[in-house]
């Protein structure tokens, strides 16, 4: 495929190599060429020798510097209103194409951690970067639909493939309302409910969004609660993404003679997650596209927080993301007890990985509590 892209990712490569000195190790001027280098694997492009020799040069103290220079960098412009969304915006335009940037940056450096035996984690910065893009990422998805950010892209929206941060926005046709920053549950019934769209039933497997909505509906409409089995399924055989909400429902689900309901039977089993790596859709370039050592819980309803498991090696460390910083009380994660977010303004929680079932309690200040039993099997079957 020859686009205009294309021609100029190879333009500016070329350029880079002409005048990239290999000693260059100025965090924030590395960022520059990296993001062509991953723009170059997003697109499937051959990046030069002398290039790709400099990125190799860079040592794992060089990629936690970059990985600090974006995760410092001054927040985005405030994002406008839902109502005020303008697609010619300046503001939003750079915001979204320089949200992608990054994400070649990290596709750049992922590639030279992978070669050197490394994962993205094990990069001392990143999980500050990642946070902060979580953050970023959950704003934005609030705010425009997938079409509206392909727009904002610009011939960007070329780079974009499947499991690319893109990938979860939706148009979330059908729903009752917007998913609310206040309720990640999403908002109850009021009156009677229209079915929920494939989109909205696709966010809510993967992120748990709109939980209130989705398992209403499927308590309400036995044809709707089996073809959301079945979604279910076939996402797991596909080694798909899967939330902590989704694996909860399908876990305590009964249906019976016409009826939906709550199997009391099992409502005390942990819940099995995957943890380990899970098919990856590749990019055009064949870098991965998405981060096998990491597990996505989602939205932990019915508190107001997502969390994150990332796999490392014989240890497994929770992240909690509260929408309100100081809404948290109290962590449990296995034998693992945390009162308090660490000095990075981070509630995160360790315990050595293990076959047996691990115990997770959150409890927040208004006395919401999650609590469940999670067991950590081999990967879904692909």
């Amino acid at each position: 495929m020859d686009t205009l892209l294309h021609r100029e990712t190879e333009a500016a490569l070329a350029g880079i190599a002409k005048s990239l000195p290999a000693s260059t190790r100025d965090s924030a001027l590395a960022c520059v060429p990296l993001a062509k280098i991953g723009d170059a694997l997003r697109l499937g492009l051959e990046v030069p020798g002398s290039v790709r020799r400099w990125a190799d040069s860079l040592t794992v103290k060089d990629l936690a510097g970059i990985f600090t220079v974006l995760a410092e960098a001054p927040t985005d412009p405030a994002l406008p209103d839902e109502d005020a969304v303008d697609l010619d915006d300046p503001f939003l335009i750079q915001s979204v194409r320089g949200r992608d940037e990054v994400e070649s940056i990290i596709c750049a450096i992922e590639r030279v951690a992978n070669a050197a035996g490394l994962a993205l984690h094990q990069v001392g910065t990143y999980e500050k970067l990642s946070v902060k893009l979580s953050l970023y990422d959950a704003s934005l998805r609030e705010l425009l639909t997938a079409e509206q950010v392909t727009v904002l892209l610009g011939t960007r929206a070329q780079l974009q493939a499947e499991g690319s941060w893109t990938a979860a926005f939706t148009r979330q046709m059908g729903a009752p309302e917007r998913e609310s920053r206040e309720d990640p549950g999403g908002p109850a019934f009021a009156g009677e409910p229209t079915e929920p769209s494939e989109e909205i039933v696709l966010k809510y497997v993967a992120t748990g969004s709109l939980a209130q909505y989705v398992e209403g509906y499927a308590g309400r409409d036995v044809d709707f609660a089996q073809g959301l089995v079945a979604t279910i399924d076939a996402l797991r055989a596909a080694g798909e993404q899967v939330g902590l909400a989704a694996r909860r429902w399908y876990r305590d689900l009964r249906i019976t003679a016409g009826s939906v309901g709550v199997n009391t039977l099992v409502a005390a089993a942990a819940i099995q997650i995957p943890a380990g790596p899970r098919r990856m859709a590749a990019s055009t370039g064949g870098a991965p596209a998405s981060r096998p050592d990491n597990i996505d819980l989602g939205w932990l309803y019915p508190i107001k927080a997502s969390a994150m498991i990332a796999v490392m090696g014989d240890q497994l460390e929770i992240s909690v993301f509260p929408q309100e910083p100081t809404s948290l009380q109290l962590l449990v994660f296995g034998e693992t007890e945390v009162r308090g977010p660490d000095p990075s303004g981070r509630w995160a929680a360790r315990v050595p990985r293990t076959s047996g079932p691990i115990r997770l309690r959150i409890l927040t200040a208004d006395g919401s509590e999650f609590l469940e039993t999670l067991e950590f099997s081999p990967p879904d079957p692909v």
